[in-house]
């Protein structure tokens, strides 16, 4: 009975071959060929829906970066699809969500732009209707375009405020992480916003992992938006489980916590020993973070700074400038003084300058 039993219609379409060219093409088949080969399934003079243009967006961003060249980028197919998903981004109607659809064009011409496929002529018709629809996205899909950088401008923050006010109390950690970074990217700081993100995050402090728990306090304070409970909190937790977090993210809390001129001794005191027995494992740019951090908060560690000191002088070369002025500021704020690494910084400044 297994043998003779009639073919799934899913086998039946996979076995009967790509349609004939010039006709819309089924997304399995789309997956398996070259961009040219996409974009002969556009039709010249029909229409298509906005399902089928973001299917066809969706191919083209998956292609390998070498089928994409700029002959493809000039044709009249290409200008057709263009023009299609343009119209409707602009026009599609209906009472159905497009909140996933969107998604999936938003994420497409990311892709289009990094293998150099320009696909500008969509980002002002995907900004519309995103706007319009912002309602009724999921939180994932709302921090999926607000983080895109090339979409993500002023006027959509402030479209998705009422839905973020709705919404943040569903927001897993990361998706607060993410959706404070994008308004510290754009420079938009939103008291009311940033303060619903804080109070939900205090809520949420022991579901934090450490990078989104950084992440999250140097957007902060990029937007120079102090809320104490939060930094009381978070550098409590911080120092608690310091051995999780990494050189950087270690100088990446130092730096938000200074900037915000937020002097939390404990958490200061755990990176710097956590710092002593990982010195080798710094950047040059982290390291002088973290001592940028150090100086300005005025928070001496004796030993951690004759480690910061041995290892400049044995990684000059690795050192750009502003590490090393960032540190050697940091060691004149702070009053302490290493002949050593006096000695090494005197050549390299003066060939420098």
């Amino acid at each position: 009975l297994a043998r003779q039993a009639p073919a799934s219609p899913a086998r039946q379409a996979a076995k009967s071959g790509p349609p004939a060219p010039g006709r819309w093409k089924d997304p399995r088949f789309i997956d398996r060929n070259t961009a040219a080969q996409v974009l002969a399934q556009v039709p010249e003079d029909e229409d298509m829906s906005l399902e089928q243009t973001t299917s066809m967006l969706v191919a083209l961003a998956g292609r390998p970066f070498g089928t994409l060249t700029p002959e493809i980028a000039s044709s009249a197919r290409f200008e057709r699809l263009m023009s299609l998903a343009e119209r409707n981004l602009r026009e599609a109607k209906g009472d159905r969500d497009y909140s996933r659809l969107l998604q999936r064009v938003a994420g497409s011409v990311l892709r289009l732009r990094s293998k150099a496929l320009a696909a500008e002529r969509l980002v002002p018709a995907i900004r519309e209707r995103v706007a319009k629809e912002i309602n009724n996205f999921r939180p994932m899909d709302v921090c999926g375009i607000l983080t895109m950088d090339y979409l993500a401008d002023r006027e959509l923050l402030k479209a998705s405020e009422p839905v973020l006010l709705r919404k943040l109390r569903v927001f897993s950690p990361q998706l607060l992480s993410n959706i404070t970074l994008a308004h510290a990217q754009l420079g938009h700081r939103n008291p009311r916003i940033l303060d619903e993100i804080a109070s939900h995050a205090i809520r949420k402090m022991d579901m934090f992992e450490p990078y989104h728990m950084v992440s999250l306090l140097e957007s902060m304070a990029t937007l120079h938006h102090h809320v104490p409970v939060l930094m009381e909190q978070a550098g409590r937790k911080a120092a608690r489980n310091i051995g999780l977090y990494s050189p950087m993210e270690n100088s990446r809390l130092v730096w938000a916590y200074a900037t915000l001129r937020n002097n939390n001794t404990a958490l200061f005191s755990a990176v710097a020993k956590a710092a002593q027995w990982k010195i080798d494992l710094f950047s040059p740019d982290s390291l002088g973070l973290m001592m940028w951090g150090f100086g300005t908060m005025q928070q001496t560690y004796p030993s951690l700074m004759e480690n910061v000191a041995r290892k400049v002088v044995v990684d000059m070369d690795d050192f750009d400038d502003r590490a090393l002025v960032r540190i050697l500021w940091s060691f004149a704020r702070l009053r302490v003084f290493d002949g050593d690494l006096m000695d090494e910084l005197a050549p390299r400044l003066i060939q420098d300058l």
